[in-house]
C-alpha cells in the first residue's frame, strides 16, 4: 500500500509543516474503513488516464506528454471529486482536507505504478548526456565572458554591479588583452 511506506519516502523527510501534516493525514486515512473504496475509485480513474495513451508508442516523447496532460485533467476534475467524497464520508478533519499535497502524492504514486505495470518499456530512464567537446566548452566560455563584459559596460555607473560582475571574470596574466585571452579558446 502506498501510504504504508510514507514514513520511508524521501518526499516526506523534509520536516516542513506541510510534510508533517501530510504524514499525519496519511496515518489517519489508513485507519479509516473507506480508504479501500477510495483507492478503488482512484484506480478506476487512473486506468482511464493510462488507457488514454494506448495508441502512442511508450518510447515517444508524446507518450509522456499525453499521459501527463490526461493525468492533470483528471487531477483537476475527477480526483478532486473522489477526494472530496472520501473526506466527507470519513469525516476527515478540515486541516487534512485543505492540504493537497497528500492527494497529489497518492495519485502520482498510483499512476507511476500503473504505468510501470502496463508499459514496462516506458519506465523512467535516465539518459546521460555526452560531455561537452572542447569546442563547445570554448564557445560557452567565450559567450559567458562576452555577456559579463557587456553587462559591465552597460552598468558602468553602478559601482556595486560592476564590482559583482568583475568578481565573475578572470584575467589571464599571459595575455595582454581580452581578444588575445579568448583567441586561445577558439583556435584549438
Amino acid at each position: 500500500m502506498i501510504l504504508a511506506g510514507i514514513e520511508d519516502d524521501d518526499t516526506w523527510k523534509t520536516g516542513t509543516d506541510r510534510a508533517l501534516l501530510a504524514k499525519e493525514c496519511a496515518s489517519y486515512l489508513i485507519q479509516t474503513d473507506s480508504f479501500d473504496t477510495f483507492t478503488q475509485e482512484l484506480q478506476e480513474v487512473l486506468q482511464k488516464v493510462v488507457y488514454s495513451v494506448h495508441d502512442v508508442d511508450p518510447s515517444c516523447k508524446s507518450f509522456k506528454d499525453k499521459l501527463w496532460a490526461s493525468f492533470h485533467h483528471a487531477r483537476l476534475t475527477k480526483l478532486q471529486d473522489i477526494w472530496g467524497s472520501f473526506c466527507d464520508a470519513t469525516k476527515v478533519p478540515d486541516k487534512y482536507i485543505s492540504e493537497p499535497l497528500l492527494l497529489q502524492y497518492i495519485s502520482t504514486k498510483f499512476l507511476e505504478i500503473m504505468v510501470q505495470t502496463e508499459y514496462p518499456s516506458a519506465a523512467i530512464t535516465t539518459t546521460v548526456s555526452p560531455p561537452l567537446t572542447d569546442d563547445e566548452e570554448n564557445v560557452l566560455r567565450y559567450v559567458a565572458g562576452f555577456i559579463i563584459r557587456s553587462l559591465i559596460k552597460k552598468n558602468s555607473r553602478n559601482k556595486d554591479i560592476v564590482v559583482c560582475l568583475n568578481n565573475l571574470t578572470t584575467e589571464d596574466v599571459d595575455h595582454d588583452d581580452y581578444l588575445s585571452y579568448t583567441k586561445a579558446w577558439i583556435e584549438k
